[in-house]
């Protein structure tokens, strides 16, 4: 299963959604496109869930960002 994008910290001890026992990573794969794609297993059930997280490259520096003048 594919969940849309989120933050690692949305992402982390969060339940499984058939058990709700709290799902590990079992392995984080790099993406081209700027994300990473983070694999989740429930060693309750087996439930497997995959989430793409951005990277920190891919999100801008806050001193990069500037008001329109």
């Amino acid at each position: 299963m594919l969940a849309s994008y989120f933050t690692a910290n949305e992402i982390k001890g969060s339940p499984c959604p058939k058990c709700l026992v709290p799902m590990t990573l079992g392995r984080i794969l790099p993406e081209p496109s700027g994300f990473d794609l983070h694999t989740f297993k429930c060693s309750g059930c087996e439930f497997v869930k995959c989430v793409a997280v951005e990277t920190s490259a891919a999100r801008p520096h806050p001193s990069a960002l500037q008001a329109p003048g």
